[in-house]
């Protein structure tokens, strides 16, 4: 019985190592075999809302305004694996600005309030996902008086968008300039 025993779990272990074997073999195949597997494009959509308030000049003229209004970004980042890296925004501002004082207190004016509302789109693309990227971008908003059509200035919004391995990181304002028109 002891030889018995022996001979068959030789045999045994023979069966196992031919079976690892092949199975060692089938994972070291050449790498052709697995770059046909293509995976699909891995798209992520984030969505910031930036508040703005903020005393600024009236270009046209020499008082204040105190524009209060949001910048929303939504915000989708395609990765492609080899194919590719994409990033697609979107934008919209909207608000309003009233005569102020310096420290925004409102003027009692009789004036009606500036209106502005914009939207927009931007892409960028990159062979593979970049470790980081920033980009500074200029919002031009077209400020106008509800109530005078006459009486527009232009502001300009610089912001920073920032992502680290394909995520973004919140938008940040970095100035707001104003344009007679």
């Amino acid at each position: 019985m002891k030889a018995a025993l022996t001979f068959s779990t030789r045999r045994l272990l023979k069966g196992t190592f031919a079976a690892l074997t092949i199975a060692l073999l089938a994972v070291a195949l050449p790498e052709t075999a697995q770059a046909q597997l293509t995976l699909p494009p891995t798209t992520l959509n984030y969505s910031f809302s930036v508040p703005i308030a903020k005393v600024i000049p009236n270009p046209c003229s020499t008082g204040l305004v105190l524009v209060k209004g949001k910048l929303s970004f939504s915000i989708a980042t395609t990765d492609a694996g080899g194919n590719g890296f994409g990033i697609r925004a979107a934008y919209h501002t909207s608000g309003q600005g009233q005569d102020a004082l310096a420290d925004g207190t409102l003027l009692l004016n009789g004036n009606s309030n500036y209106v502005y509302s914009a939207d927009f789109d931007s892409d960028a693309s990159f062979p593979s996902k970049p470790a980081s990227f920033v980009e500074d971008l200029t919002v031009t908003d077209y400020l106008e008086r509800s109530m005078d059509p006459n009486d527009t200035f232009l502001m300009n919004t610089v912001f920073e968008i920032s992502f680290i391995n394909g995520v973004p990181l919140t938008p940040v304002i970095q100035q707001i300039d104003v344009v007679c028109n």
